[in-house]
């Protein structure tokens, strides 16, 4: 055999066991990717979420005494936002650990025009902790829970009288979040908030302890920056 036909043989025998390393070469470099790769709570540093977009929640308002122009005890139950409750923002500086600083606020107003021309308007603000973090297997799915106080303002005002109401609760809420792409997501979880403490005055009559308490399902979006 010439030198030329021995280049040849030398050529065709190193294609031949690329060809045979390469599948597993692949298999090799695709755990490598997969294991580089950053699911929720692994990338960017701060989580803003608009959250309480759509749901479903069973509220239920307390006062002690429902003379004097107070707004009387009620349960409300079905689709929101409604209620003392309505779509909100929130603001979470992400740490390494997966730790989660951060708060939600909302402001939200209805109004019935059936009796009286009855209007309410709500504000909710809150500090959180919580704890982000994915799947290591399928890393578009993660679990972000959180847990704090929140305060909420109401006024409501039907004609001539108006009241002033505000209750403290300490709020969970535990959301699935699915990651279709890189820093963005969607949330859907449980909430709950526990009525602590309140207080309603009416513009006639005596004040009274007010409380309130909810239990519901949210859906929302979240960014991560």
């Amino acid at each position: 055999m010439g030198a030329v036909g021995k280049v040849l043989a030398a050529i065709g025998t190193a294609a031949a066991i690329a060809a045979q390393s390469a599948p597993a070469l692949a298999q090799d470099a695709a755990p490598a990717a997969e294991e580089g790769a950053r699911g929720f709570g692994e990338r960017g540093s701060v989580l803003f979420g608009i959250e309480n977009v759509f749901g479903v929640l069973d509220q239920t308002y307390t006062a002690s005494n429902n003379g004097g122009g107070a707004i009387p005890s009620f349960n409300d139950n079905g689709f929101f936002p409604q209620g003392l409750v309505g779509t909100r923002l929130s603001l979470h500086g992400l740490l390494s650990s997966g730790i989660t600083l951060g708060g939600i606020m909302s402001v939200w107003n209805a109004t019935a025009t059936g009796q009286g021309n009855s209007s309410l308007t709500a504000f909710d603000v809150g500090p959180r902790i919580g704890y982000a973090a994915c799947l290591k297997k399928y890393k578009a799915l993660g679990f972000w829970g959180r847990v704090g106080p929140t305060f909420q303002y109401a006024t409501d005002s039907a004609g001539s009288s108006s009241q002033d109401i505000w209750t403290i609760d300490l709020s969970f809420e535990a959301f699935l979040v699915w990651s279709p792409v890189d820093h963005f997501g969607l949330l859907a979880g449980p909430s709950v908030d526990i009525g602590i403490a309140g207080h309603e005055s009416p513009s006639q009559g005596n004040g009274y302890d007010a409380g309130y308490h909810s239990v519901g399902m949210s859906f929302g979006l979240v960014f991560e920056l």
